[in-house]
């Protein structure tokens, strides 16, 4: 399994790199749902004419008039021979239709919830489908073993709603507030839970991620075993030295060097993050 960390710089990249991930999926900049910053087409060209492993988030869904100047910049990254992380299925399309199918991954984010869903986009030949992270470990270890090179979401703050209408901006107007998009600083709470939920608004959509970190220490291995191609990282609202030891505590466990002290000392020193499970041992919501 590779070990994906999302990184928003060279920087940072390099420093996710050398504590333990394969590879870093770098947003570009105006082409994804996510609350990262993007990065210009010639920064990432650069990353990777300079040997850098770097695959591109580009997890927009696109409207009609904006989809030539994607598809534009889509084929300019595939002609560098840069891999694209997809979520619009025009845009796969054409990937696919130019003979450049297995640089992308397709992520349609919460929506691959079964082996046939992974099976029928793998063999529209591209090089790994992204499975949804609100499913159960029974579920996921499923569709693993039923597939052959899918993605699993390991870590981090996941995206669970993706919305066009810019609801930061309609709630700041309706109570007189200053502008809210763009803002990094702000969450959401539920009347009858407690979980504070990052929200972020950018040119495109409002977005909402959830309010705990979706860990997966225990179930990496199992995943590995199971045939899983890529291990995400998801970075969003995490501090740089909080992903540098959950990297390199994920390259312990994938190279079967842990100890349980490593384990203990990282819980200990991040005992105030919401880390969970997630939905691996409760019901699917799906």
């Amino acid at each position: 399994m590779k070990l994906i960390a999302e990184a928003e710089n060279r920087k940072q990249a390099e420093r996710y790199l050398s504590h333990g991930a394969d590879e870093v999926l770098v947003p570009l900049q105006d082409a994804c749902f996510s609350a990262l910053s993007g990065v210009s087409m010639d920064e990432i060209i650069a990353m990777h004419r300079d040997g850098m492993p770097v695959t591109v988030l580009m997890n927009r869904l696109v409207l009609s008039e904006d989809f030539e100047a994607m598809e534009s910049q889509l084929r300019q990254l595939l002609e560098e021979g840069i891999s694209v992380t997809l979520a619009d299925p025009g845009l796969v399309r054409t990937a696919v239709r130019s003979g450049h199918g297995k640089q992308v991954i397709y992520r349609p984010e919460t929506l691959a919830v079964s082996g046939d869903d992974v099976r029928w986009w793998m063999e529209r030949g591209l090089q790994s489908v992204s499975i949804s992270p609100l499913l159960t470990e029974e579920e996921t270890l499923q569709i693993l073993h039923s597939t052959d090179g899918a993605e699993v979401t390991l870590h981090g703050h996941t995206l669970l709603g993706v919305s066009r209408r810019k609801l930061l901006s309609l709630y700041a107007g309706q109570e007189g507030l200053q502008q809210l998009s763009f803002r990094k600083d702000l969450c959401i709470t539920e009347e009858k839970r407690d979980g504070r939920m990052p929200v972020y608004e950018n040119a495109y959509a409002a977005m909402v991620y959830s309010d705990h970190i979706l860990e997966s220490f225990a179930e990496i291995q199992g995943f590995a075993a199971a045939g899983a191609a890529r291990g995400l990282v998801q970075t969003a609202y995490l501090e740089e030295a909080y992903v540098c030891d959950t990297l390199h505590l994920y390259r312990a466990l994938l190279d079967d060097h842990a100890a349980a002290e490593e384990m203990n000392a990282y819980r200990q020193k991040y005992a105030h993050l919401p880390m969970e499970e997630g939905y691996y041992h409760g019901g699917t919501i799906l």
